[in-house]
C-alpha cells in the first residue's frame, strides 16, 4: 500500500516486490482537511475483507502525515486480521 501511483516506481525498481499495490492517493492530514473519507482505505478495507490478502505492507512515506497514516492503517487492518508490516526505511541518523 502506497501514498501516491509515483511511489510504485521505486518499489518495482528494487524487483523485490511480488504482489499487488493498493494506491490511497495522499495520506492524512487533519491541518489540511484529509480525513480517512478523502483516501481510498474504504476500498483497501474491502479487498481485504474480500479475502485473498494475507499481509498489507504499508509504505507511506517517512512525514509526520504518512506516519499518522500507517499508524492509523496498521490500527484498522488489525481488526480485520490481516498481518500488516512497515516497509524499512534507512534512518537518516544512521552512521557512515
Amino acid at each position: 500500500m502506497v501514498e501516491e501511483p509515483t511511489n510504485i516506481a521505486a518499489i518495482e525498481k528494487t524487483k523485490h516486490f511480488n504482489g499487488v499495490y493498493h494506491v490511497l492517493h495522499g495520506s492524512l492530514s487533519p491541518l489540511h482537511g484529509v480525513g480517512p473519507e478523502q483516501l481510498r482505505i474504504a476500498n483497501l478495507i474491502a479487498r481485504v475483507d474480500a479475502g485473498n490478502v494475507d499481509e498489507v505492507i504499508v509504505a507511506t512515506n517517512p512525514t509526520v502525515e504518512g506516519e499518522a497514516t500507517s499508524a492509523y492503517l496498521s490500527q484498522q487492518l488489525k481488526r480485520v486480521g490481516v498481518k500488516v508490516t512497515r516497509i524499512a526505511m534507512a534512518s537518516r541518523w544512521a552512521a557512515t
